[in-house]
Parts: structure tokens; sequence; C-alpha cells
């Protein structure tokens, strides 16, 4: 029988030769007693399992059938197999042949190559989607969106407790950045920062904040053990960062502003004094120690979330600084109670050539001493053309470069590598 074990089937066999006849086992058991003594022969002959068949895998149907079958498979859009079956039908009878059943016409249809399957249906696009190696960054927290809109480089650099993490490139826009973070945290106004996308704002918010520092340290503190020191950086910039959700509703940011702050300001009260009292240190919970407010993709916001953000500001005594695209300045003025509150606004400005050739050279192998470094510079140059100053295009790009390199064992960088990583990106403005 079919739902019958070997080990079952051995064991029913054992028992008739402990004394149990056939009829009671057959009785017990729902299996024929002709079936029971056909186990127990193969048993003896050590061949208890069936053989498998030997045109298990293979068709009887024609293979000019089975040709059609596959081509009718690989349409797009793709049939039906009943539509398949139908068209094979008459295929059959008109060349003379046996028509298959829908059982085979749908097995033929299913043991196609997924990966051919994929490419006929949904183009190159799709196959490339499912089935190429592709490095895809991921955000597991809404907080966490920054992760996929704005990558970090992957330069890392290893400390004292042998812990990974992506080293920061402090260029000339991330110094005015942070002339104009500690202006408006000082004179307690709203600042506005805009910029292209990709030429690196949030990273340069981030690092100003401590945020991935802070992200680290955070989740300990909801834990019983004891909590290491609060982050250098979060007690020196006292500053909160939020991001808001693609639909981020009133509530969420009615509840989102307050908790980062509050959680900036337990923090500074716990790096002073140890051990938080909320009847003795209450402006912890007021976000009394938070002194700067940065809130990254503004341009979520909508009416209703700006007039939050401007009665949040109102209520406390804090910096506020809202990052977002080119024309949020434009959109802004048309909320005059906030934008008469916007003392300072900072356009961010992409890399310059010889920061940016800096930066990428970190990244890529040294040039080769054999041709003077000629080609080397050549394709670095190439490398600036091709970015415009975009941090986050230039990331793909180098990326793509070295694993060129890798794949084709090349040590040094030559402009060819840089041409090939061209066509595999979309490089956009």
């Amino acid at each position: 029988m079919a739902h019958f074990s070997e080990q079952q089937k051995a064991e029913l066999v054992r028992q008739h030769q402990d004394g149990v006849p056939w009829t009671r086992l057959a009785e017990h058991s729902g299996v024929a007693v002709r079936t029971l003594q056909r186990w127990a022969a193969r048993i003896e002959t050590g061949q208890l399992a069936r053989a498998p068949r030997r045109d298990k895998g293979s068709t009887r149907t024609a293979a000019e059938l089975v040709t059609a079958i596959e081509a009718l498979a690989v349409r797009r859009p793709a049939p039906t197999i009943a539509y398949i079956h139908r068209r094979i039908g008459d295929i059959a009878r008109d060349r003379g042949l046996p028509a298959p059943g829908y059982t085979t016409v749908r097995e033929i249809a299913q043991s196609l190559d997924p990966g051919l399957a994929t490419l006929a249906d949904g183009g190159d696009a799709a196959y490339r989607d499912r089935f190429e190696l592709v490095y895809r960054r991921t955000a597991s927290a809404p907080n966490e969106q920054w992760q996929m809109d704005h990558t970090l480089l992957d330069v890392t650099i290893l400390d004292d407790h042998a812990d990974t993490r992506p080293a920061f490139v402090t260029t000339r826009e991330h110094r005015r950045f942070t002339e104009f973070a500690d202006t408006v945290r000082s004179h307690r106004y709203i600042g506005l920062c805009y910029g292209a996308p990709g030429i690196g704002k949030t990273l340069s918010a981030r690092h100003y904040a401590g945020t991935d520092e802070w992200e680290q340290w955070h989740p300990l503190s909801r834990g019983t053990g004891a909590l290491p020191p609060v982050p250098e950086a979060v007690q020196q910039s006292r500053t909160a960062f939020f991001t808001p959700t693609v639909a981020a509703t009133i509530k969420q940011i009615d509840q989102g502003l307050p908790r980062a702050c509050q959680h900036i300001s337990w923090a500074i009260d716990y790096a002073q004094h140890g051990h938080v009292d909320p009847y003795v240190h209450a402006e912890s919970q007021y976000s009394g120690n938070t002194e700067l407010l940065i809130i990254d993709e503004a341009d979520r916001l909508r009416t209703a979330g700006l007039e939050q953000v401007r009665d949040f500001y109102d209520r406390h005594r804090m910096g506020v600084i809202l990052i977002g695209m080119p024309g949020i300045e434009k959109r802004l003025a048309r909320y005059p109670q906030l934008y008469s509150r916007i003392g300072f606004a900072h356009e961010y400005r992409p890399l310059r050539s010889d920061e940016l050739t800096a930066v990428v050279a970190q990244r890529l192998p040294d040039p080769d001493p054999d041709d003077s470094g000629l080609a080397h510079t050549a394709a670095l140059a190439a490398i600036v053309r091709a970015t415009n100053g975009n941090f986050r295009l230039a990331d793909r790009l180098v990326t793509q470069v070295n694993r060129i390199l890798t794949i084709n064992k090349h040590t040094h960088l030559t402009p060819e590598a840089v041409d090939a990583a061209q066509e595999a990106l979309l490089i956009g403005r």
C-alpha cells in the first residue's frame, strides 16, 4: 500500500514471523493477505522497496508535440493550460498523432526551466530581478528608510573592540552643514536644508546627530543589564533625528516627534546622573535636554503635518531642521505661519571634483606603476564625469567597478572597467 512506509511493512511481516496469522494481520491493517505475502517475499530477497519505473521522467508524446507545447507555454502573455491542451489537440489531429491528455500537457509545460519562463513572460528586467545576483539593502523599521534611500559608502574601519562601522568622509559640504546646524541649534530657529537627491544630506545629518551610534546604544536601554556609556556624539550634539513614513498620519507625527526628543533627553540625563528619576529630573519627560530636532524627508509632510511640526516647535525650546528636495523652500512659502519662523536656509551642493576624486580613490585599487598612473587617472576622471558629484551614484558605480575587476581578476583600475560598470547601471542625473 502506498501509505505504508518500509518500516511499517517490515513490522507487519515480523509479526507474522512471530506467529500472527496472515488473516488477522490483514483484518487489523486493512491490507490484503496476498499483498502481505508479497511483502514478505520481497523482504527475503532484500527488495522491499518497489523498483522505480524505467520510463519515469520521460514521455511517450511525440517529440514535435512536446516542442509545440513548450513553444506555446513561453508565449506572452502566458496562456492557460486548457488553451494549450486545445491547441495541441488540434495539431495532433491535423498530423494524425495521438493527442496527449490534459495532465501530460500540464506536466510538460510546468517542467520548463523557470528562468526561460520568466524571461519569456516578464522580459529581461523580470529575469534580472529574480535570477541575477544583486546586493539589496532593506530597512527593518520605518525610521530606517535612510538605509535604502541614502546608502553609506562601503568603506569600513576596525575599532578597538573589533567592530566594523562605515567610515565617514568629512567634505566641504559637511563642514558647511555642521556650521548651519550649530547656528540653528544655538539660536533655536527653524532651519531649512535642501539639495538634489544622493549628494549626502541625510548622511551629514545623521553623522552630526550621532544617529548611527544612537541606534546601536538605544536598544540596550530596554534591557535589564548594565548600560554602556552614552555615545559621545549624542551627548555633544543633543540632537534627535526623525524620519516620517511615506503616509505619515497626524497621530504618528504627534507621537513620533516627542518620543524621539524624549529619548535623547533621557539619555543626556542618564549620562550626567547615571540614573533618571522622573520626579527629580522632570526635564527628561519634556524633551528639555534636546536642543535640536532634525526631520529628514520633510517633503512627505502634508499641510497638517507641517502645522504639527510648527505647533511642536512653539511648545518646546529647541531648534528644528527640515531636510528636503529642491523646491521645498517655495512650497513652505505658502504657509506664512511656518515660513515666518524659518531663520536659516542652507543649500546642500554636490561634491566638487577634487573631493569626489579623493573619496572614490579610497575604495579603488592603487594605480599600475607600469603606465605611470595614466590609466588610473583617466578612470577616476571618467567616474567623476559620470557621477557629477552625486554621492550615492558614485557609491553604486564604484561598487560595480570593483565587482568587474574581481570577476576579471584585475588588480589595477582601468578605463575599460569603468565603461563596463556604466553599462551595467542606470546612470541618471
